[in-house]
C-alpha cells in the first residue's frame, strides 16, 4: 500500500491522470507493470477511483455494475459472481437493487471501490478515497482498503489524513510543487532523524518566537492546538533553545526524541523542499 501526499496543488491528481491516461505527460515516461501509461494493456491492469464520482443515480448499484463490467468484456456469469464478490467486500450487499441515489457519500465510495475492482485488476489507484467523510465513513472506507490489501491488490492512494497514511500504508511518498521530495517505506520515515528533538511548548513573545526560530529546525503551530507552538530541533541545540524559552517566559509542555510522527515529518520535508526550489 503506497500513500501519496503533499499539500494542495502539488501535483496529486495530475499524477494520478497522467498514470491512467486522462492526461499526457509532456516529458519523461510513466509506465505501469512495463507498459506505457495510458496504453489498453495497462488500464486493463488497473482500477480508479477519483476524488469526486459520479454515477448514473436513477441505476441500481447492481445495475450500474454489470453495465461496467459488460464495457469491460465480461461474460455475464462472471459479472454475477464478481458483483456479489465485490459488494460483500464494501459491505453493500444488501444494498444491491438498492437506487445510487439513496446511498450516502460513504456508502458512494464504497461502491466506487466496488465498480474500480470490478476487472479483478492487480492495482487500484484512489484519489482521496476519504475525501469529505464523517469519521465513521473514513473508517468503513479504509476497512475496506484493508480487505483488499490483504487479498494481494497493490494500492496506490492519494490522502490529506496524514495520520491514517502513517497506519495503513508500507510506502509512500511526499510531492510539492511538482517534484517528490521523499520516497520509501513509512517505518524509514519514522526512524529517521534521531537526533532531532521535538519541543511542544507555549509561546506569547514574538521576540521569542524568532529568537528560536534562529536555532531551530521548524517552528509551527500545532495541528491540534493553535495555541501550541511545535519546535524541532537538532540534539546539539536543545540545551540552548530549552534555556531560551525558560529566560523567555515560554512554557514548555512536553520534549519528546524524533520528529515525532508522519506530521511533523511532512511539514520537514514540505518546508525544506521550498527551500531548495
Amino acid at each position: 500500500m503506497f500513500g501519496f501526499i503533499g499539500p494542495n496543488g502539488a501535483g496529486k491528481t495530475t499524477t494520478i491522470k497522467t498514470l491512467i491516461g486522462l492526461i499526457t505527460a509532456t516529458s519523461g515516461d510513466a509506465l505501469l507493470f512495463g507498459e506505457p501509461a495510458g496504453t489498453v494493456k495497462a488500464k486493463s491492469k488497473i482500477g480508479y477511483l477519483s476524488e469526486i464520482a459520479y454515477y448514473y443515480n436513477f441505476m441500481e448499484a447492481e445495475n450500474l455494475l454489470h453495465y461496467y463490467g459488460a464495457l469491460r468484456g465480461i461474460s455475464r456469469e462472471e459479472r454475477k459472481k464478481r458483483i456479489k464478490e465485490n459488494l460483500e467486500i464494501v459491505g453493500l450487499d444488501d444494498r444491491a437493487r438498492t437506487k445510487l441515489k439513496e446511498f450516502s457519500k460513504g456508502m458512494l465510495q464504497r461502491f466506487g471501490i466496488a465498480l474500480a475492482m470490478i476487472g479483478n485488476p492487480p492495482l487500484l489507484i484512489l484519489d482521496e478515497p476519504t475525501s469529505g467523510l464523517d469519521p465513521i465513513g473514513q473508517k468503513e472506507v479504509k476497512d475496506v482498503i484493508l480487505r483488499l490489501k490483504s487479498r494481494g491488490i497493490t494500492i496506490f492512494f492519494s490522502s490529506h489524513h496524514l495520520t491514517e497514511v502513517e497506519r495503513i500504508c508500507d510506502r509512500l511518498g511526499i510531492i510539492s510543487r511538482g517534484t517528490m521530495l521523499e520516497c520509501g517505506p513509512v517505518s524509514q520515515f519514522l526512524q529517521q532523524d534521531k537526533g532531532i528533538f521535538t519541543i511542544r511548548a507555549v509561546l506569547e513573545e514574538q521576540g521569542l518566537i524568532e529568537k528560536i526560530r534562529e536555532k531551530a529546525i521548524s517552528v509551527e503551530k500545532d495541528s491540534a492546538d493553535d495555541k501550541i507552538t511545535r519546535i524541532s530541533v537538532p540534539e546539539g541545540g536543545l540545551s540552548s533553545v530549552v534555556s531560551d524559552l525558560i529566560q523567555g517566559g515560554g512554557r514548555i509542555l512536553e520534549v519528546v526524541s524524533g520528529p515525532g510522527d508522519l506530521e511533523e515529518i511532512f511539514f520537514n520535508a514540505i518546508k525544506k523542499g521550498e527551500q531548495i526550489q
